[in-house]
């Protein structure tokens, strides 16, 4: 099951809001008697999560908690907003084809980027480190980070699609076209924005990078990409140096008011432009009013997205269908490996059985084997054999033969005809007809 908050349906606003209360969500989630696994994925114009679900369960219900979960505020009082309204609910291949197109970059803010996929990969990280995964969901996550990547390498939609950051740096253009040497950048942030941003400017030769993070990790993402740390208490100074800034660092509460960049920019000469490319706003209304200073946010950004070449998202898509088959047909059949573990532990128990029949001396005469794998062979077939029978009185030889021809890939075309089987109305008998009394 897949449960989304978007940006082109809900709008930034509302994505913004369910970004704020993903905290240790996927812990409570998997708290739930009717969920095996949960994985959030949190971006700067989506809120995604990915479930694996009980068999039987409700996805009404599991669906229902997911969306009160993120907006709360919706829920309070009897007349709480219909699911719906606040998300896009997927089950079953609807939810898996999601995945995979999130992960290729076609349900993205610009189409084809390929940050998301490195984003999906940190949420199974951070799922698998946590212990909120699933077997099921891992390998639908695996699956589909394996398909964005055949989508990059056999379409020419990654070269087509652009990131947000390369988006808004179009924008800001004449301020580093000229001479993207002389410029000096300010990134507020650590996380993985940051890292696009710092590679992003260094596609565009702008080489003086500053980086700032008012939790202290400065240091760190500095020596990680070979930039500039600031101080706690630089901020203003640093801003004062820098021609651009971009702001990802997206904590929920601005961190850049208009007193803070009118004190950097009493030292300034030049004009300057703040990129705010942090979902919640790391940038106040009142930095719009301050002299000299240009601020884009993410819905500037998002109305100069420009659409990918049509050919390249129909190969895509086409990849990604194929790709979505595979898995769900995989992943649907690892639902009988109980069964086959079941049948597996029942002809071991039967060669355990016969292993301790055999002779206990330290040599076996070839008559002797020969014989003890007869026995394990006769015991083997004696059920079956005893059905077959069965099935004939019962009226139900065909679907019989046909199930033993399914189970043990024996070709019983002369026997069944010599036998006289012919393809009928279904017989009533079911073999598992009391298990299907006990679970209606």
């Amino acid at each position: 099951m897949s449960v989304s908050v978007h940006h082109g349906v809900h709008g930034l606003d509302r994505v913004g809001q369910a970004a704020a209360n993903c905290e240790d969500l996927a812990r409570r989630l998997t708290r739930r008697a009717d969920v095996r696994g949960a994985m959030i994925l949190s971006t700067c114009n989506r809120v995604e999560i990915y479930l694996d679900t009980e068999a039987g369960s409700d996805p009404a219900q599991v669906a229902l908690a997911v969306v009160n979960s993120l907006f709360p505020a919706d829920s309070v009082g009897s007349h709480s907003c219909p699911v719906h309204s606040r998300a896009n609910v997927l089950v079953g291949k609807g939810a898996l084809t999601h995945l995979f197109e999130v992960a290729s970059g076609l349900d993205s803010m610009v189409v084809g980027e390929r940050e998301i996929s490195g984003q999906l990969r940190r949420a199974h990280v951070v799922a698998t480190r946590e212990h909120t995964t699933s077997t099921d969901l891992s390998r639908a996550v695996e699956a589909a980070l394996h398909t964005s990547r055949n989508v990059a390498r056999l379409t020419g939609l990654a070269g087509t699609g652009r990131s947000v950051v390369a988006v808004a740096l179009s924008l800001v253009a004449p301020i580093w076209q000229e001479d993207p040497a002389s410029v000096n950048a300010l990134i507020i942030g650590t996380g993985s924005y940051a890292g696009a941003s710092v590679a992003q400017l260094r596609g565009r030769q702008i080489e003086n990078i500053a980086c700032y993070s008012s939790s202290g990790r400065a240091e760190r993402f500095a020596k990680g990409h070979d930039v500039t740390p600031i101080a706690a208490d630089g901020l203003v100074d640093a801003l004062a140096k820098a021609d651009l800034v971009i702001s990802c660092r997206g904590l929920g509460a601005p961190i850049l008011n208009a007193q803070l960049v009118s004190a950097a920019q009493k030292q300034r000469q030049a004009s300057q432009t703040i990129l705010d490319m942090a979902l919640t706003g790391d940038v106040a209304e009142d930095v719009r009013q301050v002299s000299g200073v240009r601020v884009l946010s993410l819905r500037d950004v998002q109305e100069q997205i420009p659409e990918a070449a049509v050919g390249h998202i129909e190969k895509a898509h086409a990849l990604v269908q194929k790709a979505v088959e595979t898995a769900f047909a995989e992943i649907e059949s690892r639902r009988m490996d109980p069964v086959v573990v079941a049948l597996r532990e029942h002809i071991w128990h039967i060669l355990d059985e016969e292993i301790a029949r055999l002779p206990h001396r330290n040599q076996m005469s070839r008559e002797d084997a020969a014989a003890a794998l007869h026995h394990f062979a006769s015991r083997l077939a004696h059920v079956p054999s005893v059905n077959a029978r069965l099935a004939a009185t019962r009226g139900s030889d065909y679907e019989y033969v046909r199930a033993l021809h399914a189970v043990m890939g024996i070709d019983l075309a002369e026997a069944a005809v010599e036998a006289d089987v012919k393809p009928k109305k279904m017989a009533n008998y079911c073999p598992l007809a009391e298990l299907r009394e006990e679970t209606a």
